[in-house]
């Protein structure tokens, strides 16, 4: 029931019109409330989740990758980068595409966050694509699926040949 209770209390929030963030937030103090029995407990998490969301390191430094690919824009590095990608892949259907989503992947890995990558990409991609003739979805589609395929490399850049998330192992049987 302690859980039931705040999944329903959700629904009802939702069906009232209440905002998606405020339900969730209601049913979370609710279940917190049910759970704990302690209404300062319920208080303090209310209190401090907000800054421990917001103080991870990783989301400190997504405004200078945004930094980072408005210089690269504006430098010209990624118009020429395109091109000259788009003349090495033109035989290639969907080779400008294919090469986004490497990239985004590869940017990804490095920096450690894919929201880092899927905003300074898009700023550096975009317009680029674009202007090679890939319609505005393909292009988002790209960069999209590029950032988030970030966990698959390694720090080297190369595919990981195991995954331990799903048990699967390479041949030296490492973990």
């Amino acid at each position: 029931m302690e859980i039931a209770l705040p999944f329903l209390a959700l629904i009802g929030f939702l069906f009232l019109g209440v905002p998606i963030a405020f339900g969730l937030g209601g049913a979370g103090m609710l279940g917190i409330l049910l759970i704990t029995g302690d209404w300062k407990m319920m208080m303090s998490t209310l209190g401090m989740a907000p800054y421990i969301t917001c103080s991870e390191y990783v989301l400190t430094t997504i405004p200078m990758f945004i930094l980072m690919a408005y210089f690269s824009s504006w430098g010209g590095f990624a118009r020429d980068l395109y091109t000259a990608m788009y003349n090495l892949l033109s035989n290639i259907r969907g080779g400008l595409g294919i090469a986004t989503v490497f990239a985004c992947g590869i940017f990804g890995a490095m920096s450690g966050a894919s929201t880092a990558s899927a905003s300074a990409m898009s700023k550096i991609a975009m317009p680029e694509m674009r202007r090679f003739g890939y319609s505005e979805m393909l292009a988002a589609g790209a960069i999209g699926v590029g950032s988030v395929h970030r966990h698959r490399l390694d720090g080297t850049g190369l595919p990981r040949t195991r995954d331990p998330m799903c048990g699967i192992r390479d041949r030296s049987g490492a973990p």
